[in-house]
């Protein structure tokens, strides 16, 4: 599940969002955890976007997840982790894309 808090937004270019896993099996999988499909495709493939993952349940400032961008087309790009994400944390997600 995305969902937007006070202060966060999405565009083509960066954006923030919440992640929260709920999968009912007690954690989402390793791997892609979201796709991101921009409103307006680049017209060319982006040299890259930089992601980064934090557990917002983990503490009070937070635990770094091992995220990466993967699949960067013109139109969006999917987000992937190294390792399951707990069901029932919130994610914090921000992306800056590089034309």
């Amino acid at each position: 599940t995305v969902t937007f808090a006070t202060g966060q937004a999405a565009s083509d270019a960066s954006g923030q969002f919440t992640l929260n896993p709920v999968t009912g099996g007690g954690a989402q999988a390793a791997g892609a955890v979201a796709q991101i499909f921009f409103q307006q495709a680049y017209e060319g493939i982006p040299k890259g976007v930089v992601v980064n993952v934090c557990d917002n349940a983990a503490g009070s400032s937070g635990v770094a997840v091992a995220a990466s961008s993967q699949t960067i087309t013109a139109s969006g790009f999917t987000i992937n982790v190294s390792a399951a994400l707990t069901t029932a944390h919130n994610y914090n997600v921000s992306y800056v894309v590089i034309p």
